[in-house]
């Protein structure tokens, strides 16, 4: 496409090549008559030679970056679609052989564990004035754990003029992340619904992002921890006959269908679909904060500019959305500290090496279980000693729990909340070690 590029002017090469012609000499007698040249157009052959290479040079250089940027903007998405199955834990798609979310992680990227905050919700306080949703849900959205009252979510970063939707098959828990779609469906008339309602919207729209949020898998997890003491499923979300498989099979299939209307409708190819969920589950069922099965969930990348068949170990919930507006060309909502990163190893551009960096929800999480579980004591201690309770007063003031993530960006980075906490425990483990 390009050859008029590679062809630097070549008309004494050509004259001298005829004169050879003529003679009758073939290729020796070419070379004689270079090496009998005069000085001069000994020079000009030279110049000449320089100039050819140097076309070709540029010309190589020009068709490798005109081909980048024609293989960049094919594989650029033209839509983001954040598709959650609420409590699907990290094992879930191996275990229960959930096939559809099984083929879409080999046609894509899979991180077998994807860290999220602790999933509390508290329901009155400084987070309830702010937020219906349960605390991992707004940071997904904004991809920090810094979050303030004037932090904005991935929907508000589009421009006014792209279609956004949010399909979620729950009436009430995630009013406070609808601001701002053009078009959405809450209700509790189940997770078949709310598919039915996505595909119609994507028929009728040229939609730039959508989230769907699929209830029932949390739900059915619930009932393990709360159902009857007789039932193979009381306690064990793998037992026999268990809500939770169900609802998780159902997932799977209804996930199947919609990526199949997207490849009906033509929409598939450019499509970046991730697939993941808001929280874990506890093999007990629920998800207690406590609990490690409910901070770790699966996280899949498939589609446009994605690389096939990656499998990495670890990444955090607020990595999601960095990555999906990298992906999309727009500026994530959140940046600097406390927000997440974005995930290059995904791109079927690069090399595919993950970047090695520090797993600070891991790390967090553990602090904080470590916290819950010395301040039973500790509450037990400050009963019986009011000296004791000052004490417990103050720490509780000063670490960043749960109770107090509305307050975590007081912290100024992920470090320094770390190192709070950490001199917060230390503190609290020398005090009950004491008679």
């Amino acid at each position: 496409m390009f050859a008029w590029m590679l062809s630097p002017p070549v008309l004494a090469v050509a004259e001298a090549k005829s004169a050879d012609d003529t003679r009758g000499g073939g290729l020796r007698k070419g070379k004689e008559a270079l090496i009998n040249r005069s000085p001069l157009q000994e020079e000009i052959m030279k110049c000449l030679a320089y100039s050819r290479f140097v076309y070709m040079l540029l010309g190589m250089v020009l068709v490798l970056f005109l081909d980048g940027a024609v293989y960049a903007q094919a594989a650029k998405p033209s839509r983001a679609i954040l598709f959650v199955i609420d409590g699907l834990r990290s094992e879930a798609p191996e275990r229960l052989g959930l096939k559809n979310i099984q083929r879409l992680a080999k046609q894509g990227t899979l991180y077998r564990k994807a860290y999220l905050v602790m999933p509390a919700h508290p329901k009155s306080g400084a987070w309830a004035e702010m937020h219906t949703a349960s605390i991992p849900n707004p940071v997904m959205l904004s991809g920090t754990l810094l979050i303030r009252r004037q932090t904005r979510l991935v929907q508000e970063m589009f421009d006014n003029k792209a279609f956004t939707a949010h399909l979620a098959s729950t009436r009430n828990a995630y009013r406070s992340v609808n601001r701002r779609f053009n078009f959405s469906y809450m209700d509790s008339n189940g997770d078949e619904s709310a598919i039915d309602w996505a595909i119609a919207v994507m028929e009728k729209e040229d939609v730039a992002f959508m989230r769907i949020h699929l209830q029932a898998t949390g739900s059915a997890g619930k009932l393990s921890a709360s159902g009857q003491a007789n039932l193979p499923w009381k306690n064990n979300i793998w037992g026999e006959g268990s809500p939770y498989i169900e609802k998780a099979k159902r997932a799977d299939e209804l996930l199947g269908k919609f990526v199949q209307s997207l490849e009906d409708m033509g929409k598939w190819e450019d499509t970046l679909l991730i697939v993941t969920a808001d929280h874990g589950q506890a093999d007990e069922g629920n998800h207690p904060m406590d609990n490690e099965g409910s901070w770790i969930t699966p996280l899949i990348f498939v589609g446009a500019g994605i690389a096939r068949g990656r499998v990495y170990e670890y990444a955090e919930h607020i990595d999601i959305i960095p990555t999906l507006c990298h992906m999309m060309g727009i500026e994530p909502p959140s940046s600097g500290p406390g927000a997440g990163t974005v995930l290059e190893e995904i791109k079927e551009s690069n090399p595919g090496t993950a970047k090695s960096r520090r797993q600070f929800l891991r790390e967090i999480n553990e602090d904080l279980k470590h916290y819950y579980d010395l301040l039973e004591s500790a509450e037990h201690r400050a009963m019986k000693d009011a000296e004791f309770r000052q004490q417990l007063d103050q720490w509780q003031a000063e670490i960043y729990s749960m109770e107090r993530f509305s307050a975590w960006h007081k912290a100024g980075s992920l470090s320094r909340l770390i190192e709070t906490n950490r001199r917060v425990l230390r503190n609290m483990q020398a005090a009950l070690s004491m008679p």
